[in-house]
């Protein structure tokens, strides 16, 4: 059979959207996947990543985690960095640390913070701290770029923040004035 990416990547990410963690589906695409990553599009790296961050099935498949952060590196400017925030959420999620992909999201990202929306902006500190990632220079822009905006947060943004900036030992009073 033909191996086609983007037709893999849309499967288990409609099986992700239904909450079914088809196990052997999943061990199956991602064992074909990982020495096929260089053919997959930048969306459908970012379809399988949250697609298994969903099911919990990236636990079993730690592989598949690894290769996808090495392609996603060496692919400079190819993700958006709204969805290099939610593939540092997926990463997190799962508890996989790769410490040259966070640096790599974190270059990537640190020009955008203005643009992120609330949840964007809490996931992706959340998501830095809770690997042990604690990059000052992207907190301080996430928290400066909040500042004057603590109103568009909802309870749960708010208490990610409060978390990650607690746990990484920032001082940041505009956050918890904000609170």
């Amino acid at each position: 059979n033909e191996f086609k990416p983007t037709e893999n990547a849309m499967l288990v990410l409609s099986f992700s959207r239904i909450s079914h963690p088809f196990q052997s589906l999943f061990d199956k695409v991602a064992s074909r996947s990982v020495s096929e990553l260089k053919s997959f599009g930048s969306l459908d790296l970012f379809n399988i990543v949250v697609s298994y961050s969903k099911v919990d099935a990236s636990k079993r498949n730690k592989k598949l985690l690894k290769a996808i952060a090495d392609e996603i590196v060496s692919r400079p400017s190819s993700l958006s960095p709204k969805m290099l925030v939610g593939i540092a959420w997926s990463y997190a999620n799962e508890g996989f640390r790769d410490p040259k992909l966070f640096n790599f999201i974190s270059k990537e990202c640190l020009g955008y913070c203005a643009s992120f929306d609330s949840q964007e902006i809490a996931s992706l500190a959340w998501s830095f701290v809770s690997v042990g990632c604690r990059d000052r220079l992207l907190l301080q822009a996430l928290s400066e770029k909040s500042d004057d905006r603590w109103e568009e947060f909802g309870a749960q943004p708010l208490a990610n923040m409060a978390w990650a900036y607690a746990t990484a030992e920032e001082d940041r009073p505009s956050l918890f004035e904000g609170i």
